[in-house]
């Protein structure tokens, strides 16, 4: 096959290379180590590119990350052999602070102008407990930097249309959503979410919501008509 072909052209093989650091989400930093055969040098990228092919940096000592990044590397010995290429997702999560939101009396969030790439939301804002937040906060107008959001467990509801349209969030974390309205992610690239206490989705809510891999409902009871029309 592929490797006596490889053999017979006198190429040598080359391991990839080894990730010590388990992919996953982290809270503020993670520190990524990578490994190879003695000899070897990793050429790594931390912008979702090929280090064959793009500009990359030699590894030295450990990674650190303090945002979700993507790792891709390839193992090179003698200058000229090189292994095939590897990648782990690591996701780095942040605590909002004040001068990211606004806020109003009631605690519902009605701006965000924060730069953070995974956002956890703070339970509350300039000393106001957080309970909602407002339509279209995090729609196709939010900044292009921001790939998830975990919801403070005060907050229950996804109000219509409040990532509709948005292009860059993936994943949506909320411990105390129980309802999604109607439009809620429409027409959004969101791949994961995790609502563990979750009972209706409202209509339209996943309307042309291609990119959606996966989901945690266990408490779902109510799915309304057209929910995941054209998905």
């Amino acid at each position: 096959g592929v490797l006596n072909a490889i053999a017979a052209c006198g190429l040598e093989q080359v391991p990839t290379v080894t990730f010590v650091t388990s992919e996953g989400k982290y809270h503020e930093k993670i520190v990524v180590e990578l490994d190879a055969p003695e000899g070897c040098e990793i050429r790594y990228t931390l912008n979702d590119t090929d280090p064959a092919i793009y500009e990359y940096m030699v590894y030295e000592e450990p990674i650190v990350l303090t945002q979700s990044t993507s790792v891709y590397a390839r193992v090179y010995k003698d200058g000229k052999y090189r292994s095939n290429l590897d990648y782990r997702d690591y996701r780095v999560t942040t605590m909002g602070t004040d001068d990211m939101f606004t806020i109003d009396e009631s605690g519902m969030i009605t701006s965000y102008t924060g730069t953070a790439v995974d956002l956890i939301i703070p339970d509350e804002i300039n000393n106001i407990k957080v309970t909602s937040v407002d339509t279209n906060v995090f729609d196709k107008n939010c900044d292009k930097n921001l790939l998830g959001v975990r919801f403070p467990e005060a907050v229950t509801i996804i109000p219509w249309g409040c990532f509709k349209t948005n292009e860059t969030i993936l994943f949506v974390e909320g411990e105390g959503i129980t309802t999604i309205e109607d439009y809620g992610f429409s027409s959004s690239n969101v791949v994961s979410l995790d609502f563990p206490n979750l009972e209706t989705i409202g209509r339209y809510a996943f309307e042309t919501t291609w990119a959606l891999e996966g989901v945690y409902f266990p408490k779902l009871t109510e799915i309304k008509i057209y929910a995941f029309h054209c998905s």
